[in-house]
């Protein structure tokens, strides 16, 4: 499957609302630059205490889940790294769904540590909103049990993208269908 018809797909689960509520959400075309870093920050922390490994935002989609399109230009990537914490993975993607222009940003959960955006970690509030970590203790609480479990460096450390960046070969079998993550 082609990257466009896999988010599609993730359009798809949103608007028939087989996605998670918590996980995905719509987002205004007049959101802040600021802004946008800060809902990437706040969603890979969300997706840590979800435990859901990606979380997504919308452009041109109402909020009673129709296509409506969108005119959002996101910032350049290059402008966010100077404000994101630099193991933070994402991306912003252009789909037309019916001939209509949506974005989804697809944040991955943080891996290893929280992500913070100029220095601050975020998390997403009951209002899918982002707030600092500092502002909502039970959050921080639960993230940083999650953080310090002895199970979520397993969950996390996928050998098959070790190894293919490493320039060490990969000297272990790894069992089918593990997803290369060994437990």
């Amino acid at each position: 499957m082609d990257e466009k018809n896999y988010y599609k797909q993730i359009i798809n689960a949103y608007i028939n609302q087989n996605a998670h509520k918590d996980i995905s959400f719509c987002l205004s075309d007049d959101i802040l630059h600021d802004d946008f870093g800060k809902y990437i920050c706040a969603m890979a922390n969300t997706a840590i205490i979800k435990q859901e490994p990606y979380v997504y935002a919308f452009w041109g989609i109402d909020s009673n889940k129709k296509i409506n399109g969108s005119s959002f230009v996101a910032p350049e990537a290059q402008d966010l790294s100077r404000h994101l914490s630099s193991n933070v993975e994402f991306k912003v993607v252009e789909v037309y769904y019916d001939s209509t222009r949506t974005i989804v940003l697809e944040v991955q959960r943080a891996s290893g540590s929280t992500i913070q955006y100029d220095g601050i970690e975020f998390v997403i509030n009951e209002n899918n909103q982002p707030e600092a970590l500092s502002q909502n203790p039970q959050f921080a609480e639960k993230l940083w049990q999650i953080i310090n479990s002895p199970n979520i460096i397993a969950q996390f450390f996928s050998f098959f993208l070790y190894f293919s960046k490493s320039p060490f070969p990969l000297a272990i079998t790894i069992p089918p269908h593990s997803g290369g993550i060994l437990l």
